[in-house]
């Protein structure tokens, strides 16, 4: 993404034919991605970005798209081009969708894929709905619903399907993340945010790049729970 959420003037509806949507609510900024038709543009890189997002606070980047290093098809290249560095929802360690190619077809694309991803906006909430994991046996829709107020933001997510799956939820943050009991504090130069979870989460240093080659640190938090389907989750972050 990498986008100056801070500038207001856009063409919000030229953005959403090609994906893109955003939202300004109170004194939050966010910016979200999903494909018009679920798997990634062609031509591109291929960023397995569906359902991911970007907010900010006021001037405070709080989740953010951390960029790619470099080109390739390995290692950190194809890393931080997966959903795996992404704000995102995992099954099953997957991407939201398989690898899109030149030589398939639209017919090809429903049938692997399910219809395009839908996203709605109410007067304060965003709604995104896709199918991509119908591809993996007994998974279902997928929807995530943003909804804000003047001092907290609250993402609900809903897996449809059945049996025992692995479902995965990624924040990636520039902010100094602590501990504080079960939960965490998000810290930064003038604000500070705690973000109530509702598994166990662990914390991995990465890298936000700026430009190819050039990085600062930054951290995704790993939220990962073992559960039947169909299941139900929400995540709250509160400025403190």
């Amino acid at each position: 993404l990498n986008i100056n959420l801070t500038t207001k003037k856009v063409d919000t509806n030229a953005l959403a034919k090609d994906g893109w949507h955003r939202v300004d609510k109170y004194s939050w900024s966010g910016l979200w991605h999903a494909s018009p038709s679920g798997l990634s543009h062609m031509p591109g890189h291929g960023h397995q970005d569906c359902g991911s997002f970007e907010v900010h606070y006021r001037d405070q980047p709080i989740f953010i798209d951390p960029g790619r290093g470099k080109y390739g098809e390995s290692g950190d290249a194809a890393l931080y081009r997966s959903a795996q560095v992404h704000n995102n929802l995992l099954i099953d360690d997957a991407d939201p969708y398989p690898p899109n190619k030149p030589y398939y077809d639209d017919s090809f694309r429903l049938l692997v894929s399910g219809p395009s991803p839908n996203i709605k906006q109410n007067e304060n909430s965003i709604k995104l709905t896709h199918s991509g994991y119908k591809r993996l046996k007994n998974v279902g829709a997928i929807s995530r619903n943003w909804r804000f107020s003047p001092l907290s933001l609250s993402i609900e997510d809903n897996v449809e399907g059945k049996s025992t799956h692995r479902v995965s939820r990624i924040l990636v943050t520039p902010m100094k993340v602590s501990e504080y009991g079960e939960s965490l504090v998000l810290e930064g130069e003038k604000y500070r945010f705690h973000l109530v979870n509702d598994c166990n989460y662990k914390i991995e240093p990465i890298t936000q790049w700026k430009a190819y080659g050039l990085g600062t640190p930054a951290f995704a938090i790993k939220m990962i729970l073992q559960t039947n389907l169909p299941w139900t989750g929400k995540l709250l972050l509160e400025v403190i």
